[in-house]
């Protein structure tokens, strides 16, 4: 009778064999590149000991080696750097890989600047992006058009130095433009994000949907854009204005502005031509929709000079703590005033000041 006893032995030996090799092999890949993420895949930790071709210990390492389409993977950490991205990077996702907030990009200036040379399909997610100068965080500038940008789930702070006084994120040309559930932080003199230029639109196809504002000056800055959408976002702390479009008569096609929370600054929604600081030279002016949204403690709530909205429509769309307008020969003007004393002081001889209900 053949023995099947030491046979059953040595294949219970070479299970374990081969389990101890993959566990030793599992081992080695904890503190060095070895591991194999496919080339399409780029993982950055600054504590790799080795690296490869996809493994980097800095970010813009990754980006100088990624091919077009990858996405890179950022481990939890403070990466003291500047980061580029050019034409070579489009279609990259770079993504703080263990979760929002867990990677930060810290610069002494500029931390993130994407070269307008018809940069595509890029999507920046998860990062804490910040500055020490007075530099903007995030930059996007140049003759040449960045299309699908994606920022989404960052904390970009600008203005943690002394005479910061910047925005946090500024782009000039863009088409299809989303910003999406990040919180941005400034200076008491910086400016949140600033869209686009004087002169023809620049900006095409913007959505700014469920973001978090605490800035010093301007929340958002909007000049030379055509169709934007601005839903479900919170500003506070504003010095100036929460949502201002300047230069009205390039700031075309359709502007909605819904659902959003306009708390404690000068003016929530500020139209203006900054030129002439009236419409007497507007070519052609965009289409506002102002609905659903929150206005609370400001001391002017809407603030028009283009008399391009209807603000009795405004008034019955929205809500406010208390909201205060003048009458001037049968019509009624295009501010929607938060303080009573804030009207009479503007209010001319005949005109009419209508108070909403509310504790003023």
């Amino acid at each position: 009778m053949r023995d099947r006893s030491r046979g059953a032995g040595r294949a219970v030996f070479l299970v374990a064999v081969m389990l101890l090799s993959v566990v030793a092999m599992g081992v080695g890949f904890a503190g060095s590149a070895a591991a194999n993420h496919g080339s399409n895949v780029i993982v950055v930790d600054d504590d790799f000991t080795t690296t490869n071709a996809t493994h980097k210990t800095s970010i813009q390492a990754a980006l100088d080696s990624a091919p077009k389409d990858a996405t890179i993977e950022v481990r939890s950490g403070e990466y003291n750097e500047s980061i580029s991205f050019s034409s070579d990077d489009n279609g990259t996702t770079l993504t703080s890989v263990d979760g929002p907030g867990a990677a930060t990009i810290n610069a002494s200036s500029l931390a993130v600047k994407l070269r307008n040379d018809h940069i595509r399909n890029v999507t920046i997610d998860g990062f804490e992006i910040k500055t020490e100068d007075s530099s903007s965080s995030i930059v996007a500038t140049g003759s040449g058009q960045v299309s699908n940008l994606t920022l989404v789930n960052n904390t970009i702070v600008s203005g943690s130095g002394s005479s910061a006084n910047n925005s946090a994120f500024l782009i000039t040309v863009s088409h299809n433009l989303s910003l999406i559930n990040n919180s941005v932080t400034t200076s008491s003199s910086g400016d949140g994000i600033n869209i686009g230029v004087s002169g023809d639109p620049t900006v095409t196809n913007a959505v700014i949907k469920s973001n978090e504002f605490n800035v010093g000056d301007e929340a958002l800055k909007i000049q030379g854009v055509m169709d934007v959408t601005i839903t479900d976002n919170n500003f506070s702390g504003y010095g100036d204005a929460a949502a201002e479009f300047a230069d009205t008569g390039n700031v075309t096609g359709d502007i909605d502005i819904q659902n959003n929370q306009f708390r404690g600054g000068s003016a929530g929604i500020l139209i203006y031509n900054e030129s002439t600081g009236d419409a007497s030279t507007t070519a052609e002016k965009a289409t506002f929709t102002i609905s659903s949204n929150d206005f609370d403690d400001n001391t002017r709530h809407v603030r028009d000079d283009t008399d391009g909205i209807d603000t009795a429509n405004v008034l019955s769309n929205n809500e406010f703590d208390g909201a205060t307008v003048i009458t001037s020969s049968g019509t009624i003007q295009s501010t929607i005033y938060g303080t009573v004393q804030d009207a009479i002081n503007t209010a001319g001889d005949g005109d009419t000041i209508s108070v909403a209900p509310g504790t003023y």
